[in-house]
């Protein structure tokens, strides 16, 4: 079935300080475009292929990719992980912080999503809101004490098109930690969302 991936965006939450012209003037010279600055506290830049964006902020960075590279991402986040090792490297900080993931996906589903989710529910009733009600959903609140995670996932018919629907998830580690134990904790968020799909898929079967 045909998916659709609206939002992905991994972050590297650390302190990283004041953007000076002096660090931009580094990344520039590492071979990043800069494409937008704002006081010292926002910078933009593209890599050499265009292939991904990084949001550079005192307090985090923020990769964006080309939708059609996320499924490579996925496939091998050791690659595209390195993009944050080398900001951090030119930069000259310390090589340690918290990931953040955010992604939103639909998906192609045989039946109506909006009549299927219902089944979910063993006795719908007590959830009709005097019939304003017109389907529902799941949003979970996840806490994965063994990796430090702590976010929510949502798995529910996707509104704008009862044909489709629509897995969002959110996880944020809670401790700084080495880039090799970063990387780790965003294989498992990965890991974790694979075995949302999967799950969903079989709920709007």
């Amino acid at each position: 079935m045909a998916a659709h991936i609206h939002t992905l965006s991994i972050a590297l939450d650390k302190e990283i300080g004041e953007l000076s012209e002096k660090r931009v003037a580094l990344l520039s010279e590492r071979g990043f475009q800069v494409i937008q600055k704002v006081d010292g506290q926002l910078v933009v830049v593209v890599s050499g292929d265009g292939s991904y964006q990084l949001h550079i902020t005192p307090n985090n960075i923020i990769c964006a990719l080309k939708l059609e590279l996320v499924e490579s991402f996925f496939n091998e986040p050791d690659e595209y992980f390195g993009i944050f090792s080398e900001v951090i490297e030119t930069l000259m900080l310390n090589p340690e912080g918290s990931i953040g993931f955010q992604i939103e996906k639909s998906y192609d589903a045989p039946r109506d999503t909006l009549e299927k989710a219902w089944t979910f529910l063993s006795d719908p009733e007590p959830l009709m809101f005097n019939g304003g009600a017109i389907s529902v959903g799941y949003r979970i609140p996840l806490a994965y004490k063994d990796y430090s995670l702590r976010g929510e996932v949502k798995i529910e018919p996707f509104f704008a098109d009862s044909s489709k629907y629509f897995i969002s998830l959110v996880l944020q580690s809670e401790v700084s930690s080495s880039l090799d134990r970063a990387l780790e904790s965003l294989k498992i968020i990965i890991s974790l969302f694979r075995s949302y799909e999967d799950r969903a898929a079989q709920m709007f079967s």
